[in-house]
């Protein structure tokens, strides 16, 4: 493997997380300094909630690590990079590599927002589906910018959980994965309103 190919998850990955550590505004999905991810910290991110903490919230215990099963992981071929607080969210972060031939590599994060529910998901630059996922009502945020894809599972009116992925340029994966991640994450939430 050369060693720009080698740069390249290392380079995705850094990229992520700095859209994680990204803030927009309630109502705006905006891409930080063109780096072509999905903000994903309200629809990313939003920085308040119209409801005070705790209300409605079963999510306070879960961890977002513990959402993702190993089965899971090996079938998305995903391996975890670790975990943060930095978007306003508790996030885990995963990786797949680039095969041999320096594509198909992409990368994943789940993020609980224990005080942001679907209502509060920017959707600016971005083809919104509302989708019931399990029993939890969810939104697929498909990015304009190629490769972006998130999935929002409701979890209560103030609370969620944001399953997000970047496939380099090719948002039809980014969306398969996010979906296939996000199905296998909802079956482990409490009971949606």
């Amino acid at each position: 493997m050369n060693r720009r190919s080698a740069a390249i998850p290392v380079l995705a990955a850094v990229l992520f997380g700095l859209v994680a550590c990204s803030s927009g505004t309630v109502g705006t999905a905006t891409p930080t300094q063109g780096d072509g991810s999905l903000a994903t910290g309200g629809g990313g991110s939003s920085t308040s909630s119209s409801s005070s903490p705790g209300s409605g919230n079963s999510l306070a215990s879960i961890q977002p690590c513990d959402l993702a099963t190993p089965s899971v992981l090996s079938q998305l071929q995903l391996t975890k990079l670790g975990t943060s607080t930095d978007s306003g969210a508790r996030s885990c972060r995963y990786q797949k590599p680039v095969d041999v031939n320096g594509v198909n590599g992409y990368t994943a994060g789940v993020d609980v927002r224990d005080s942001q529910g679907l209502k509060d998901v920017n959707t600016d630059g971005s083809t919104v589906t509302d989708d019931q996922i399990g029993s939890h009502q969810g939104k697929q945020l498909k990015s304009s910018i190629p490769g972006d894809c998130l999935v929002a599972i409701g979890v209560s009116d103030s609370s969620r959980v944001d399953v997000s992925v970047n496939a380099g340029t090719d948002t039809n994966q980014a969306c398969d994965v996010a979906n296939q991640l996000a199905k296998a994450v909802e079956p482990q939430l409490p009971p949606g309103n």
